[in-house]
C-alpha cells in the first residue's frame, strides 16, 4: 500500500494518515529493508537455526583468571617544612580572596589547594611511601586445539 506523499518528501500528505499509523508504516518498511526486502518475515530466525544445525561443537575450554596488585613508585614527598610553608601561603591567599569576595570559582580552587596541601603535609609527617596502588585483572579463555 502506497501512502500519499508531499512532493519531494517522505512524509504523508496532510489529512490522509494519522501520524501514529505513519510511524508504524515507517517501522515496517525499515524492518523489511533490514530483512532483505523479501516477503519472508522469518529470515533471521531461519538463518540462526540453519547456522546452529550446521555448526560443530567447540572443544573443552579452560578459563583462567589472574589478579595482580602492585605499587607504582612516585617522586618523594616534599619535606614537612616545605609543606607547612606552602600551606601557610595557600591559607593566606584563601583568606585574602574571601575578604575581597572573589568569585566562587577562584575561592573553590583556593579551598581545594589548601585541602590538598593539608593531605600532603600529613603524608610527609607520617613518612608514607610515595607510591600509587595499581591493579590488573585478566581473564583468558584457552581453547583446545581438537576443534
Amino acid at each position: 500500500m502506497q501512502w500519499p506523499r508531499y512532493a519531494n518528501s517522505s512524509a504523508p500528505a496532510r489529512g490522509h494518515v494519522r501520524p501514529r499509523l505513519w510511524r508504524k508504516h515507517q517501522r515496517r518498511a525499515l524492518a523489511r529493508r533490514v530483512r532483505g526486502g523479501g516477503a519472508c518475515r522469518h529470515g533471521p530466525r531461519q538463518a540462526a537455526v540453519k547456522a546452529a544445525a550446521e555448526s560443530r561443537p567447540i572443544g573443552a575450554a579452560r578459563l583462567r583468571a589472574i589478579s595482580l596488585s602492585f605499587s607504582l613508585p612516585l617522586e618523594d614527598w616534599p619535606s614537612a617544612e616545605d609543606c607547612q610553608r606552602e600551606l601557610g601561603e595557600a591559607e593566606s591567599r584563601l583568606a585574602q580572596a574571601e575578604r575581597k569576595e572573589a568569585d566562587e570559582q577562584r575561592r573553590w580552587y583556593l579551598r581545594d589547594n589548601v585541602l590538598c596541601l593539608r593531605e600532603l603535609l600529613g603524608k610527609a609527617k607520617r613518612a608514607e611511601p610515595a607510591a600509587l596502588r595499581f591493579e590488573i585483572n585478566l581473564l583468558a579463555v584457552e581453547m583446545s586445539s581438537a576443534c
